[in-house]
């Protein structure tokens, strides 16, 4: 219940709340008229976890490029790989468990280390 407090700041309703978060994190303000969080409703829906998919998403993309990048010099163009990704995750399509496909391009299990690297962790 309000009051809602910020950085130590003190906001009297939802709607101050937000408008001093986004000066502050997003350093830009809201439009005049709007409440984003409103239209949000993922979060309420039973869609939150989904957003979780699209950065893990992100690991095996990773995982993918690294591949990539390590059989061919740095350079991602490489005929046979690229002919190897096409048959062992393009053909089958949903066809074959997504894990399974990366598992049969990469000859291993997908992992995190590409993802981390890219990060810089």
């Amino acid at each position: 219940p309000p009051p809602y407090e910020f950085e130590g700041i003190k906001c009297s309703t939802m709607e101050v709340l937000w408008s001093t978060m986004m000066k502050a994190i997003a350093k830009r303000s809201e439009i005049q008229g709007t409440f984003m969080p409103a239209s949000w409703y993922h979060m309420v829906i039973g869609y939150d976890a989904g957003y979780y998919g699209y950065l893990y998403s992100e690991v095996f993309a990773y995982s993918l490029l690294d591949e990539f990048k390590s059989c061919s010099g740095g350079n991602v163009i490489n005929p046979t790989l690229g002919m190897k990704y096409r048959k062992c995750i393009l053909e089958p399509g949903a066809s074959v468990d997504g894990f399974d496909m990366l598992e049969n391009f990469l000859g291993r299990k997908p992992d995190s280390n590409a993802f981390f690297k890219a990060l810089g962790i």
